[in-house]
Order: structure tokens, then sequence, then C-alpha cells
């Protein structure tokens, strides 16, 4: 089978989740015999093709004003002029056909598009392709893929939104079948009126495989430590998620603290740091995902916006760490409230900092979360299942066995 992956960016270029969980689902595939190969943007011009660890990899040149990935911040008319150029991208179409009558792919599985545009689409229609679509934001119906405005979200398109996605419902229509990394994110396109004449409706949940930590745990004995783990900006809830420790922190007869690991922009951190700056509250940077679970007790995932999946929840679980989770998008799927984690409405005040206090005040209760979380990881924490899940999908809409 010849499978081409479109994707915005691809290692060594890293946005997110996305580009990790499409290396190892290619990688994958692969190694179980397919002719695989990845579809990319890149900053300079021109379409480049190499082979990387026998997959090929294309790298087009963005067609567009400015590649989005490495660029600084732009000015507001300039983004709005990137939208809109990328609500229909005809140059970014020409170079995916030129992809497609060159590797002749038996199945096309488009997962971020952003830079290409809803062009990989129709292209791949037009070239009698079957096409599958992976969910892992709200590309689809908001052009910067969070439905996140004027720090709230959104219920429903805007008006800007419903306008550069004029192209998108009925392009839609010509995909073979569609993947939502959670029931949520699925829900959320069929509702806005996406793929409803699509035939296979799919969950395939992003799953990893965990590797183990580079040094043993370093837990601080007599002090129970909340943990965030990811890119530091207002969408992933860090302000109030520091906001609410703080308050718990002076309630506490116990001893606690925050590790804080990832990154961000310089200006936004170096406001969080002096806002929240306290003993308690350690900014670590740059963190290795396992290491940094070990020295935790509970991992807190405050997201403001309705995220597709978050595979810190399930890197978390998997290491034996419940989860303080926000009631947002594929999040709660994840979460069995009182069993392995704890479920709070971010729209309520205080409903955070009840639900830190819970776990500090009730130490069986968190006992139990630590017991079960293991357990509840399996279906995020198997690599091969999801794998072998996308390989069934290509043979079910090609009719191979």
């Amino acid at each position: 089978m010849r499978i081409l992956y479109i994707n915005t960016l691809y290692p060594p270029y890293i946005g997110g989740g996305a580009e990790i969980t499409l290396s190892n689902l290619a990688n994958g595939l692969f190694q179980r015999g397919h002719e695989t190969a990845i579809l990319t943007t890149q900053g300079n011009r021109g379409l480049k093709k190499s082979v990387e660890n026998g997959l090929t990899i294309y790298r087009s040149g963005i067609r567009n004003i400015y590649w989005h990935f490495s660029s600084s911040e732009q000015p507001s008319w300039k983004r709005l002029l990137w939208h809109a150029i990328d609500s229909y991208n005809p140059l970014a179409g020409y170079d995916i056909r030129r992809v497609i009558d060159e590797f002749r792919p038996d199945v096309i599985s488009c997962h971020n598009l952003s830079g290409f545009s809803v062009a990989a689409w129709i292209e791949a229609a037009n070239a009698k392709v079957p096409i599958i679509q992976v969910l892992h934001d709200h590309y689809a119906i908001c052009p910067k893929a969070t439905m996140f405005k004027n720090g709230h979200i959104c219920e429903k398109p805007c008006v800007s939104c419903t306008i550069l996605r004029l192209p998108h419902a009925q392009a839609s229509n010509k995909l073979s079948a569609v993947v939502g990394v959670s029931q949520a994110i699925l829900d959320r396109h069929l509702q806005a009126g996406l793929f409803s004449d699509v035939p296979i409706k799919r969950i395939i949940y992003n799953q990893r495989t965990l590797s183990p930590p580079k040094k043993p745990t370093s837990r601080t004995q007599g002090t129970l430590t909340f943990g965030f783990m990811g890119s530091l900006t207002v969408i992933k809830g860090v302000a109030p998620l520091a906001e609410a420790f703080l308050s718990i922190a002076a309630q506490s007869k116990q001893p606690v603290r925050l590790l804080i690991g990832g990154t961000g922009r310089d200006e936004y951190v170096a406001e969080l740091k002096r806002r929240y700056a306290s003993d308690s509250i350690l900014f670590l940077g740059q963190v290795d995902p396992a290491a940094f679970l070990n020295e935790i007790d509970v991992c807190v995932v405050p997201s403001i916006v309705n995220e597709a999946q978050s595979m810190v929840v399930a890197e978390s679980l998997g290491f034996g760490v419940p989860v303080i989770g926000a009631k947002r998008g594929g999040i709660p799927e994840m979460i069995q409230h009182e069993k392995n984690g704890l479920i709070y409405n971010p729209d309520e005040p205080y409903a955070l900092n009840a639900a830190m206090l819970r776990v500090i005040e009730y130490p069986e209760l968190l006992a139990e979360l630590r017991k079960n979380a293991v357990p509840s990881a399996s279906n995020f924490v198997n690599e091969d299942q999801m794998i072998n899940e996308h390989d069934l999908l290509y043979r079910e809409i090609l009719g191979v066995g």
C-alpha cells in the first residue's frame, strides 16, 4: 500500500503533538511494509524531495506571504491576509497535485492543513485518490484552529471564520473518511456542518509509547507536588493555575509546590514569573516528560480552550500520576472523575482551587486515584494499537484484506 500523509510540519520542525503522532504513525506503517511519504511545508522556496529513514519526504516552500512556523509575531493585517490566502490556496494545490502525480498514492491521510489549505482535499478528489482527514484541532472551522477569541471560547464560528471557511463544508464531503482523535473534536465538526456525507466517521485516539525516566524519582518527601507540562501560552491556562495554587498554598496545612515545565514566548514567560513569583512555584523550562512526571504527585491540565486530545493526560496516567483536568474538549474522555483524576469546570469560580484542595486534604482519595491511573491509560499508551487502527481503516477504504 502506498500512503501519502499531508501535514503542516514534520520533524525536525515540531509545532505540537500532531507532528510526533504523525511521525510515529508513518514510521510504524513503513515498518509494516507500506510505502510511505510525507508532504509538509518549509520556509525555503520550491519543492524538495529527500529520503529519511526509508520514508520519502516532500518539503514544499510555503505558498503564502510568510512561513507561519518560524516567523516572529506579524501585524494583524498581515495575519488576516495570510488566513485569507489559506482559505483556499490554489498554488499550494499545484504542489500537492505534483506530489500526487509523482508518488501515486493508494490513499491520502490529511492531518493539519494550515499552509496547504482545503486545496489538499480538492486535489486528492480530482486525482480520484481516497482521502482521510484526521482532526487534531479546529482548523477546518476556525483559521486559528483554537475557536478562542478575546479571552473566551467561541461556541460557534464567528463571522470572519465563517467567511474564511466557506469552501470547507462542501469540499469536506469529498472525503472517504474522517477521524477524530476524540469524540469531542469529531462532534464539534459535525455540528458545524462538515463531513455530513462522509461514509466513515471514526474515533482513533492518538497514542504514545512511554519512555522510562532518565533518573530515579526525586519527589520531595512530605511535600505534595503539583505539575504542569506544556506550552506556556494563554490558552493552556498557566496563569489561572498559578493563581489557584497560590490561593490553596496559603490555606494548606501541608507543604505544597508547583512545578511548571515548558516554554513559551519570552515576554509572556517573564510576565508569568514576575506575577507569580514564589518559592513554591518553579519554572523549569523544557523538561523530559518521564523525568518530570516522576517528580510530581498530581498533574494539572487547566486548558482554557477545547483541546482535541491531551497527550499530557495520557503520559501522566501512564506513569501513574493522577490528573486534575479542565472540562474542555477531549480531556473528559480520558479522565474518569474520582477514579483516575478529577474534572473541574473552568467557568466556575474557584473550581480548580477546590479540586486541588481535595487531593491535599484527602490522602485516601489521592491514593485511590494513583492506583487507578496506569490501568486507565491503556487506550492512550499503546502505539501499536493506534497504528493498527489506521492500517485497518486504509484497508477498509480500499477494500483489501
